[in-house]
């Protein structure tokens, strides 16, 4: 591999892993509230709110588990589909882009998904800061150079109906 792939591949990795530490604090401080609700609606909690009480802190910790499940599960190093993707087999990814959020017409984020779809219809999201975005999306561009970028909604339409309709001749 040469070293711009080896760079390409380091940059695409380290905001994975960037986007992974932010599911893993996003799903520890869910769990952290819904154990405290729990706790405290045990402890001072009035019987008749008890039960409401519990299914909140359940939503917490059900919300809160799941994050921390997709990070181990689908994140940690070595489970990531798309860097195994990108690394042995870049020909599997079919179509990437940039997903803003918007209100009213204006980006209203400070940060954006990168959107990688695959051959097999399977779909990678990584979440980046709006300033990071393009040296990401140059990065996917140099490893899958085959792979058709952009969104339209054709596209999407075309995605839906064929996976691999979306890969460049």
């Amino acid at each position: 591999m040469n070293i711009n792939k080896e760079s390409q591949l380091a940059l695409v990795r380290a905001e994975v892993g960037r986007s992974a530490k932010v599911l893993l604090i996003l799903g520890a401080v869910l769990a952290v509230v819904g154990l405290v609700t729990l706790v405290s609606n045990e402890m001072y909690g009035a019987a008749a709110d008890q039960n409401a009480g519990r299914a909140v802190a359940a939503v917490f910790l059900v919300i809160g588990g799941f994050f921390l499940w997709m990070v181990q599960a689908r994140l940690a190093p070595g489970k990531s589909r798309l860097l195994i993707a990108l690394q042995e087999k870049p020909q599997e990814v079919a179509w990437f882009y940039r997903q803003d959020v918007l209100i009213n017409g204006s980006i209203a984020a400070a940060s954006c998904n990168i959107i990688v779809c695959m051959r097999d219809g399977g779909t990678n999201v990584v979440t980046v800061p709006n300033r990071r975005a393009e040296a990401l999306l140059s990065a996917i561009r140099g490893l899958v150079p085959h792979a058709t970028e952009g969104f339209t909604p054709e596209l999407a339409a075309r995605y839906k109906r064929d996976p691999r309709s979306l890969r460049a001749a």
